[in-house]
């Protein structure tokens, strides 16, 4: 009999559908390494992990999404090393948030860290439909020809601290060596809370 956890694992190296019966505590980052549709159902359960990344995709062309899930990053942050609830290490892939809530508890997530962390890849489409999301930057982005679409969702900066920094709820980064070009960012209903609401830092489009 698999525990909940091991199920979730699981389904993140094979893919399938699960609905979560029952909160989840992780201490290391939950990585989804297939390219089978990978969906998540979590009714008002909830995934807590205390990694510095709650959950990485690492596998090109994958397909993830999470319905009402409910995930809370515990870890952290420290000036040389972020924490994020979603990472996409990953290209030609697709991220779907329906009706998620992602955040943190410890109070260096108001200086670095991101809700959903975008790295140097490319061609990914994220769709964020309502829910809740908050960090020193909701969304953060680099890379090159990403699409990001949200609907309905309250995305929120907790930015308070490092002045060097710009913390807003959605961030597109750019400069010479990772030059953010061809993204795309589409927001309708949404409510963004912070100093900040959109930030292209050397935006390339």
């Amino acid at each position: 009999v698999k525990t909940q956890l091991e199920a979730l694992q699981y389904v993140f190296a094979n893919g399938g559908e699960m609905t979560l019966t029952e909160d989840i505590e992780a201490t290391e980052t939950l990585t989804i390494t297939t390219t089978n549709a990978v969906v998540i159902n979590g009714g008002e359960k909830s995934i807590k992990s205390a990694a510095r990344y709650g959950i990485e995709i690492t596998v090109d062309n994958a397909d993830v999404t999470f319905n009402n899930v409910n995930l809370e990053v515990t870890a952290e942050s420290v000036y040389t090393s972020y924490i994020c609830g979603i990472k996409l290490t990953t290209n030609n892939s697709e991220l779907t948030l329906n009706n998620c809530n992602v955040g943190f508890d410890h109070p260096s997530a108001h200086d670095w860290a991101y809700a959903v962390n975008q790295p140097y890849q490319e061609n990914n489409i994220i769709n964020i439909n309502g829910g809740s999301y908050e960090g020193a930057n909701a969304v953060n982005i680099w890379g090159k020809n990403h699409v990001v679409n949200i609907d309905g969702a309250t995305l929120t900066s907790l930015y308070q601290y490092n002045k060097m920094y710009v913390g807003c709820c959605i961030r597109i980064n750019s400069n010479e060596s990772n030059p953010g070009t061809g993204n795309k960012v589409t927001a309708k209903n949404a409510t963004f809370n912070g100093d900040y609401a959109v930030a292209a830092m050397a935006l390339g489009t």
